[in-house]
């Protein structure tokens, strides 16, 4: 019988086992204390009981007549046939009686993960998507190709509730359009997945058995977990806006699954028939200034909203503002926003002790004039829910800031024309960014035009004739009004110096651009690069710069706006009536900004010291 102590075998490449005969035995023979120690002694010294086999296997449960007489690892072995074994059912689990497995399961550390493989041509083209995404042109196509199927509008994402649109700020809208744009996809990867199982169903009779029992269950199950997933979004989008709403409101809607609108059919009912819509919502469209600036149309929109203008009649309201005076004001909305933060206020909230300490921390912090802070009480007046400009504290304020930092124009003088009309006299030939640089200057010197007004001319509306070229504005500009007719400018055929006539060098132009303008364009400027989109003002101000600057104007002084300055004052100097400038620069018979503004001296460049000595030596 094989020996239990032959049984605590450990293979060479184990840690040794060192018997400890104070181990519990489930022996019948009593074993004394003494013996224990005597046992415990000798292994201490370093006897260490091994088989002589290799096969690997636990160690045995050990008795202590087998201890009784021991002689060494020799006579044990000797005694292999007259000892029975004995199993641990401790150490020993892996032989577990089957009910007991029903119980307590299997181990979960002798369980390997399932294994699948795919052909591996779809495995490198999905991993390549994986790791870069489809890109963008290719994915609006696919989804585009993969509508939703006309008898499931369930997998349409669901449109947020207009009610609550109102009442959530910016960024959670952004966060909720991007949600949106995942259900989006995942309902494309749904309907193709639904396209493919209806061909399945449709041809069931024909389809193979391998590919009912394998195929179709696959298709199926991946079909659920997708809709899961667009399910899972729904809910997503819904508690990341649940937080943002009154009890009330969150209470009517907890219960209510999504449909056609995220938070159900009817909201502004239901809302009304518990309490009313108003006031039912915690408000973040009334900031206290801690959220990101969301940009200049964004607090108008806000404010008019707050001041009570319909959701339906907003951009109706917001289209009375040019997007001009929209980028002027966000100057002001952004510092605003900024020092209403620092002082944890509303940006909504404009009172007069807000506005006096806003306008003195910036009198302190920038060389702003008068100008810029009548300005920006234009723009606070504007999201204000009472009259700020006119509150008596303000006026008073700002009438110290004009004694302090009175307005003062541009400027004092302006350059000669001559100078540039001698240098573009040099400009020929049919060069695109040389005549489009010629073009556009010679435009604002012959008509006193503001750029703006310039870069909204259209092809259709220039109608030349032997006289020269008429162009009519038909575009919105600064001045445009209910009671003022548009301007029409006249440009009549130069013969003295060809070279200089804006009637031919319009002529040129359209004939070197006829070729290149698109199609969903008729703008009379192309930018002279490819690919010839429409320039706008800004593109048109650098033109006008550039060609200053190469005639020998200082730009670091005199703006591209300047030409309207230099023209309007040398047509003034050499005699021409007031009237006809004020009507050919687009100015109203009653207008005093040129006499104000523009009406200038030119620019003394000579040298005093020079002209005496010239004069002295001639005499």
């Amino acid at each position: 019988m094989e020996s239990v102590v032959n049984k605590a075998y450990m293979a060479e490449d184990q840690p040794r086992y060192r018997f400890d005969p104070r181990e519990k035995y489930s022996g019948s023979s009593p074993c004394s204390s003494d013996e224990y120690s005597s046992y415990s002694s000798e292994n201490d010294q370093g006897q260490i009981f091994r088989s002589s086999s290799r096969s690997p296997g636990p160690p045995a449960t050990r008795s202590p007549q087998n201890l009784e007489g021991h002689q060494g690892s020799a006579e044990m072995e000797n005694d292999k046939s007259k000892e029975p074994s004995q199993k641990d059912p401790i150490s020993e689990g892996e032989f577990l009686p089957d009910d007991i497995k029903q119980i307590i399961g299997d181990d979960p550390h002798t369980k390997t993960p399932a294994t699948v493989l795919i052909h591996q041509s779809i495995a490198s083209r999905w991993s390549h998507i994986l790791r870069n995404g489809i890109p963008r042109d290719e994915l609006s196509s696919l989804l585009e190709s993969l509508p939703v199927p006309s008898n499931l509008p369930e997998l349409s994402a669901p449109k947020l509730n207009p009610e609550i649109s109102e009442i959530i700020n910016n960024p959670q809208k952004t966060k909720d359009s991007y949600y949106t744009s995942l259900q989006d996809r995942t309902a494309a990867g749904l309907s193709a997945l639904a396209q493919a199982l209806s061909v399945f169903i449709v041809e069931s009779e024909n389809l193979d058995g391998k590919i009912k029992d394998e195929v179709l269950p696959k298709i199926w199950e991946a079909g659920r977990i997708f809709a899961s997933l667009f399910h899972r979004l729904s809910m997503t989008r819904r508690s990341n806006i649940l937080p943002s709403l009154h009890p009330t409101v969150k209470k009517l809607v907890l219960g209510v699954n999504p449909s056609d609108h995220l938070f159900g059919e009817n909201l502004a009912e239901r809302i009304k028939a518990k309490r009313g819509i108003e006031g039912l919502a915690k408000r973040p469209a009334s900031p206290t200034g801690e959220e990101p600036y969301p940009g200049s149309r964004e607090v108008i929109r806000k404010a008019f909203q707050r001041q009570g203008i319909p959701e339906s009649a907003l951009n109706t309201t917001l289209n009375s503002l040019s997007e001009g005076t929209i980028r002027q004001y966000g100057i002001t909305y952004k510092a605003w926003w900024s020092f209403c933060e620092s002082i944890h206020e509303s940006p909504f909230n404009v009172n007069s002790k807000s506005v006096i300490l806003f306008f003195e921390k910036l009198l302190s912090s920038t060389t702003n004039r008068f100008n810029a802070f009548n300005s920006h009480r234009a723009a606070l007046s504007l999201i204000s829910d009472q009259p700020i400009g006119r509150n008596m504290l303000v006026k008073r304020y700002l009438k110290g800031i004009f004694r302090q930092r009175p307005p003062a124009p541009r400027y004092q003088t302006t350059w000669d024309p001559q100078i540039v009309l001698d240098y573009l006299e040099t400009t020929t030939g049919s060069d695109l960014k040389a005549q489009s640089f010629k073009l556009v200057t010679l435009l604002t010197l012959a008509t006193g035009q503001r750029l703006q007004t310039i870069s909204t001319i259209r092809i259709p509306n220039i109608t030349m004739s032997a006289e020269g070229a008429r162009v009519r504005i038909s575009d919105f500009i600064k001045t445009t009004s209910p009671n003022s007719a548009q301007p029409c400018l006249h440009l009549p055929f130069f013969d003295a110096k060809p070279s200089l006539c804006a009637a031919r060098c319009l002529q040129t132009y359209i004939e070197l651009t006829k070729d290149l303008r698109s199609t969903d364009s008729d703008k009379l400027f192309v930018c002279y690069k490819k690919p010839h989109k429409p320039a706008t003002k800004q593109t048109l101000s650098r033109w006008v710069k550039e060609t200053l600057t190469s005639a020998g104007v200082d730009t670091t002084i005199f703006k591209p706006h300047s030409t309207r300055h230099a023209s309007t004052s040398a047509a003034d100097r050499k005699g021409l009536a007031i009237e006809c400038i004020r009507k050919t620069a687009g100015w109203t018979s009653k207008s005093t900004t040129f006499a104000k503004f523009y009406k200038l001296p030119l620019a003394q460049t000579g040298n005093f010291l020079h002209t005496v000595f010239d004069q002295s030596e001639d005499n």
